[in-house]
């Protein structure tokens, strides 16, 4: 606003409000049609304690567990909006993966390792690279998924390992020996998938122990576009989605085993996209370096918005975001995180009449519509 001493309110056919004031015109608030909840860190107050915030994950009693880049692991009550400290001591403030096993939180740093907390016994564990076959193959843990099967993939910058719980150690998976998984995915078949840096997608079965690896091949119609992968997706309809650094992002059909590109040639806003969340009706949202696009299925056609439409930044995060069991999406940016209902979102229908107020030539008023008036030419 800017001025208090308010005189004048007036609602547009729009729904927005125009505000006149004593000492400073007028001002103007439009109406939102969309609406984000949004969370940074503030000094002296119950917040965030980070701002690049790069993982979420959910525990059974509905609280959200946060990684930060700089700021460590916080918990989050969605009902109260209220921040708590982690009660891991010593804990690492770079985090970049998390994943929940029953009631114990395991927390993947960058260059500290892995650590497991108990959340209902407050007990952990820190786990480091070591020389020995059974230890973790890098300290720079970037993705963990939790199977069906209660098995635990550990995705570093330099390979894969799984977790053995009765022993509690570690199997270094010499299948991706050197390669950065960058993240995992079981999708509902029981596959797993892995995402890298640049060594395109890995598909595991479990079930006959098989292995395949989808590269980016020039010339092949229908093949992954782009070797750097970083997050996978399945949709309600079992659909698999692949988001890359510089290539948009991709379905892949698993009976046919074709990819389908969508990137900015289709006319995607933006060829940098970070993460897919499926809402409802077909409707996915995404994450890129240019805001967050609402992405139809139905339409293939993409809105963005941006920091002027309520972020608190157009820059996301790799690989950041949730849907949690209520229906709320999360997303990550580099100052904190945002939430919103996708069902409260609205489309503006109004379409305000076009008025011709004056017509000038050399910038000077002409009269049209008279015998003197002079005749343009396009």
């Amino acid at each position: 606003m800017s001025d208090n001493a308010i005189y004048s309110l007036y609602k547009d056919a729009e729904g927005g409000i125009w505000i006149g004031s004593y000492f400073g015109g007028i001002d103007y608030y439009p109406t939102q049609y969309a609406t984000f909840e949004k969370y940074y860190p503030i000094i002296g107050q119950n917040s965030l304690s980070g701002k690049v915030v790069r993982e979420f994950c959910e525990d059974e009693d509905g609280n959200l567990w946060i990684g930060t880049e700089d700021g460590g692991l916080n918990k989050f009550n969605p009902k109260t909006k209220e921040f708590s400290p982690c009660p891991l001591a010593g804990l690492h403030y770079n985090v970049h993966a998390l994943s929940m096993d029953n009631h114990t939180l395991w927390i993947g740093t960058y260059s500290k390792g892995l650590y497991s907390l108990d959340l209902k016994t407050h007990r952990s564990r820190h786990y480091l690279m070591g020389h020995a076959e059974n230890t973790l193959n890098d300290n720079n843990i970037y993705s963990m998924c939790r199977t069906s099967a209660g098995q635990l993939y550990i995705g570093t910058t330099t390979g894969l390992n799984l977790y053995n719980h009765e022993t509690n150690d570690f199997t270094r998976i010499h299948k991706m020996d050197g390669i950065f998984v960058f993240n995992i995915l079981e999708d509902s078949k029981g596959n797993i998938w892995f995402a890298t840096y640049n060594s395109g997608i890995f598909k595991y079965n479990p079930r006959n122990n098989s292995w395949k690896n989808y590269v980016s091949t020039p010339g092949v119609p229908h093949g992954l576009p782009y070797n750097k992968v970083i997050s996978i997706y399945e949709d309600s309809k079992q659909r698999l989605w692949f988001t890359m650094l510089g290539r948009g992002f991709c379905s892949f059909n698993q009976d046919t085993e074709e990819f389908t590109t969508y990137d900015s040639s289709q006319g995607l806003a933006n060829d940098v996209i970070y993460k897919i969340v499926e809402a409802n009706n077909d409707i996915l949202w995404l994450t890129s370096n240019k805001g967050l696009i609402r992405f139809d299925l139905k339409t293939k056609t993409s809105n963005i918005y941006a920091d002027n439409n309520g972020l608190l930044t157009n820059q996301f995060n790799y690989s950041s975001g949730i849907k949690s069991k209520n229906g709320t999406i999360y997303f990550g940016c580099i100052n904190g995180f945002i939430a919103f209902k996708p069902e409260s979102f609205t489309e503006n229908t109004y379409f305000p009449p076009v008025a011709i107020t004056d017509f000038l030539l050399f910038n000077k008023s002409a009269d049209i519509g008279t015998k003197d008036s002079p005749s343009v030419k396009a």
